[in-house]
């Protein structure tokens, strides 16, 4: 789901009227299989992920290229030599093979032939699979699946998962659109970009000669008119999108504004800190069973994809049945000098189904965020009403809870096995928790509470790590602007540099905050829907703001001298 709280609430720019309450975008986010079976001619689209080779090689690599304390920070590689190091022979000649015997003609490959995509008809499929697929109904249109698939015998060396058998139905946006104002509390103060340049300390917004991408899904738009609205509004030097990748449909902006909300902040506000960069706009289809499978296999075939990319949606981790060949995914294009940046998400430590239920208190991760190799950016409030920056939370008015946690899944890398030792130390009951050897997030985190944005021709507050996400990511293409101006690389996989700056940089890189709790989901009083399961912030990193929010001065310089 995106991570936007997006609560419109309408501000007084002289712009629009005021606008209906959003669709709960995690009210409804299950499926049910239909009692009619599809139409066995009609076309399915299948995506054989061929095992790569030397996986251990691969991180040992990114260990290497992104320590900067390594002599090889930075000693990134080409997409050709990827290949040459990832290709795997022996499975891909075994796919190709059994897809000829299977008489599969509609064939598709990467540049590097990590993945295969077919199309066949659906009964085709249900026969070479040897399964049966069904119709999938959920919220947002229907899908044909085979839930009961299980990967063919002669397959099962070469391949780690066939795409197009699911459909996850979990995702969401991390955006909250606010209440009206007549419907819910008075909002003090906006996040705005001269407030983000303020706080922070950004002293120049110019990114010329580096590049980003704001990832999009769902059916999520961005206007161009917008845009310049936007920019025109708050005094930023007019710019458009360089690059539209997949589906836009800036008309959608107009009449309902949850078809842009998401889409609109993450260009508004990336674009507005991060001024003149060769920006990408890549959605991804709404239909695509997994958007994440969709865009990964998109850049992993691109010879000079965006340096710095933004993604604000997610969801529960324990619904994700592919996320180790994703992290390798992420590897890669770690080692091409690309940086991922992801929302932490706006349920706190709990899954966005607690909003609805009271009853779901377990502790859930969120998606790709607690994927070691992304950059997890939380939210804060507090700055933007003149007050200090604490945790954003929707106990304290902040519409959502900035979501932090423990994988379940995925390892404790060590670049942060410092940090998060650090606070297990202060804090034995979370140490006790069987999850706590698990990939800890968030990273680092930002403003995310009441960012003005222009969204059908309307000012309109946000709230959510949709909003602190495209906001990081922008600091980063402004670092990675600075480092080419000085014909040094760009930072790519930037983890480890991140914690290597708390250990130690003597100027004051990040504001520990060390206030705010994650126990409770998004929401508006009086409907929200709290746990005693969670964490509470503390000094120094914690699975509430992570290392804290960034002083982009003392950070700006410590990372371009790395």
């Amino acid at each position: 789901m995106p991570f936007v709280a997006v609560v419109w609430t309408v501000v007084s720019l002289g712009i629009g009227h005021s606008l209906p309450l959003p669709v709960n975008q995690a009210a409804a986010s299950h499926c049910t299989l239909s009692r009619v079976a599809p139409d066995p001619s009609v076309m399915k689209q299948l995506v054989f992920a061929i095992k790569n080779r030397s996986v251990k090689d691969l991180e040992t690599m990114l260990e290497a290229v992104s320590d900067p304390g390594s002599p090889s920070y930075g000693r990134y590689i080409s997409l050709s030599e990827l290949g040459n190091m990832t290709y795997n022979a022996e499975a891909y000649d075994a796919v190709m093979g059994w897809l000829t015997d299977q008489n599969v003609t509609d064939i598709k490959e990467t540049v590097n032939r990590d993945f295969v995509t077919v199309n066949v008809p659906v009964g085709a499929a249900a026969e070479m699979l040897g399964t049966a697929f069904h119709t999938t109904i959920c919220p947002n249109g229907r899908f044909v699946t085979a839930p009961n698939f299980t990967m063919p015998q002669a397959l099962e060396e070469y391949v780690d998962f066939i795409g197009g058998t699911w459909h996850r139905a979990s995702w969401q946006k991390h955006v909250q659109v606010h209440p009206n104002a007549a419907n819910g509390p008075v909002l003090n103060g906006s996040v705005t970009p001269a407030l983000l340049n303020s706080f922070y300390k950004i002293v120049s917004n110019g990114a010329q000669g580096t590049s980003g991408s704001l990832f999009e899904a769902l059916g999520q738009s961005y206007s161009p008119a917008d845009l310049t609205r936007f920019q025109t509004t708050f005094n930023l030097t007019p710019q458009g999108i360089n690059t539209v990748i997949g589906p836009n449909n800036p008309n959608a902006c107009v009449a309902d504004p949850n078809a842009c909300g998401e889409a609109n902040l993450d260009v508004q506000f990336f674009m507005a800190v991060a001024q003149q960069t060769d920006t990408t706009f890549w959605s991804i289809d709404a239909n695509a069973p997994d958007p994440f499978l969709s865009w990964v296999i998109a850049v992993a075939n691109d010879a000079n994809p965006p340096l710095v990319h933004s993604i604000s949606y997610g969801g529960a981790e324990q619904g994700e049945p592919n996320g180790a060949r994703f992290n390798q995914e992420l590897m890669k294009l770690g080692l091409r000098g690309v940086t991922v940046v992801v929302s932490s998400g706006d349920d706190g430590a709990h899954s966005p189904a607690l909003r609805q239920n009271p009853a779901q208190c377990g502790l859930v991760a969120s998606f790709p965020a607690s994927s070691p190799y992304v950059v997890a950016v939380g939210a804060t409030q507090g700055p933007e009403s003149g007050q200090a920056e604490v945790s954003c939370s929707s106990q304290t008015g902040g519409i959502i809870t900035s979501g932090g946690g423990f994988s379940t899944l995925f390892a404790q890398p060590s670049y942060q096995k410092q940090a998060v030792q650090a606070f297990l130390n202060k804090v034995p009951a979370a140490a006790q928790s069987p999850v706590a050897s698990g990939r800890a997030y968030p990273d680092v985190s930002l403003m995310g509470f009441n960012y003005v944005i222009v969204d059908g021709a309307q000012a309109l507050q946000v709230s959510g790590t949709s909003a602190s996400a495209p906001v990081f990511a922008g600091m980063l293409a402004l670092v990675n602007a600075r480092r080419a101006q000085a014909g040094k690389p760009p930072v790519g996989f930037v983890n480890p540099l991140l914690y290597s700056l708390q250990a130690t940089t003597q100027a004051r890189v990040y504001n520990d905050i060390a206030q705010g709790s994650n126990n409770c989901a998004a929401g508006v009083a009086p409907n929200i829907n709290c746990c005693t399961s969670g964490y509470t912030a503390t000094t120094g990193w914690d699975p509430v703001t992570g290392l804290g929010s960034v002083n982009f001065d003392a950070f700006l310089a410590a990372a371009a001298n790395a």
